[in-house]
């Protein structure tokens, strides 16, 4: 099923209005961002929410490891406080990794993944993450899923 241009994952998984307008950022992001070819957005356990340049698998495998990579740097800082960016260096690809504002205990905060090619400027692509969740931080966060379910 195809949605305006954007595939619909068949099941239980529904594409929102809200949904839609955040794919077409990420989109518009990675069209915009020199040498960045894919982005997620995912909860912070690892849950895909709109991802663009890759598949469902790939997204699904992408937003696990953000929750990992989360967890992992979560005990490296000297307070406690939560993972704010990390980045994720390979030859041959590198991994920018943001949190969204925490907007309290009803919600669970989101991770913006990006994967740019080695001639990306980290500076660069660093800068369009931000101004990107500074712009709709007021959409960047999941309600608490409901534990009785």
């Amino acid at each position: 099923m195809i949605l305006k241009g954007i595939p619909v994952p068949q099941g239980n998984i529904t594409i929102t209005r809200h949904d839609e307008h955040l794919q077409w950022l990420l989109q518009r992001f990675v069209d915009k961002v020199p040498g960045v070819t894919q982005a997620v957005l995912a909860s912070r356990d690892g849950i895909k929410l709109v991802w663009v340049g890759m598949d469902v698998d790939a997204a699904d495998e992408l937003s696990a490891a953000l929750s990992g990579l989360r967890a992992l740097a979560f005990p490296l800082a000297s307070v406690n406080e939560d993972m704010h960016q990390v980045v994720v260096q390979f030859p041959s690809v590198t991994v920018y990794v943001m949190r969204t504002s925490d907007r309290g205990a009803d919600y669970v905060s989101e991770v913006l993944a990006v994967r740019a090619g080695p001639a990306a400027d980290p500076r660069v692509v660093g800068h369009e993450m931000a101004a990107l969740i500074t712009g709709v931080e007021e959409h960047l966060t999941t309600p608490v899923r409901d534990r009785a379910q």
